[in-house]
């Protein structure tokens, strides 16, 4: 069986998820399909997580979804490489994006008979999640939407507080949300210029209002109402506090399992 109430991580440039408790020390680890990226933990117990299948362009990209017992049960062709599949509240649907940034697919796969349906389409989606009333919530470039609502739920400001790059070719993206149990919703505001890496904050979005955090990514929530996060130097920290080394290993993303 699975470990439970510790840390599923997915380790860079491993073929393997490794769990920890938050002291960094090691429980157990289960072979991956491939590179894994986002695990994401299934209520009623297993995974789901990306997997790299293929490094060489283009890259092959799977979502792979995985028993209590650590045993593949689907491997489902096409995912988005920079998305997290995300589990309903029953562990009956997973939701992931399949394409990549150029045109992105929102799909439901189904445990009953491993059926997947599109949900939206698009040339700007980055992610998508369920709210606790499972209504679909997704980012698009700099806008965060929800399903029956026309306006956005917020938007990412002008660049305010980034003008060490300039303000004459910036762009940004809302990445990677997480919705937690009481509504709050969190994210990535990432900015973009042309040449530079990518600037990433992780934000999060109370009554419209978007605040930006701490730098860092791959957000999400612990059950204490804390964040998981991966911060720029590859370690793992709870609300932007360094808090799990694991020997040097750099931390692609992570995951609290109940």
């Amino acid at each position: 069986m699975l470990p439970s109430d510790c840390l599923v991580l997915a380790l860079e440039d491993t073929q393997e998820l490794l769990f920890a408790d938050v002291r960094g020390r090691e429980l157990g680890r289960i072979a991956a399909s491939g590179f894994p990226r986002f695990p994401a933990a299934r209520p009623g117990g297993g995974l789901a997580y990306v997997a790299i299948t293929s490094a060489s362009e283009p890259w092959q990209v799977v979502v792979v979804v995985v028993d209590a017992a650590g045993t593949p049960i689907d491997v489902i062709p096409g995912a988005a490489v920079f998305a997290a599949p995300v589990w309903s509240a029953d562990g009956q649907r997973l939701l992931f994006l399949r394409g990549d940034s150029g045109a992105a697919e929102i799909v439901e796969w189904a445990a009953a008979d491993g059926t997947c349906t599109v949900l939206k389409a698009g040339e700007t989606l980055r992610s998508a999640a369920w709210d606790a009333e499972g209504r679909l919530i997704w980012s698009a470039g700099g806008e965060i939407r929800a399903e029956g609502r026309a306006e956005p739920i917020s938007e990412v400001a002008a660049a305010a507080g980034l003008s060490e790059f300039g303000s004459d070719d910036l762009y940004a993206t809302v990445d990677q949300l997480a919705i937690s149990p009481d509504g709050s919703v969190a994210g990535v505001e990432r900015w973009y210029r042309q040449g530079l890496s990518p600037a990433e904050h992780v934000i999060r979005v109370r009554d419209g209002e978007l605040a930006r955090q701490f730098a860092g990514r791959y957000p999400r929530w612990m059950p204490d109402g804390g964040l998981l996060v991966t911060l720029g130097d590859g370690s793992v920290g709870v609300s932007g506090c360094s808090a799990v080394e694991l020997s040097g290993r750099p931390v692609h993303s992570a995951e609290w399992i109940v």
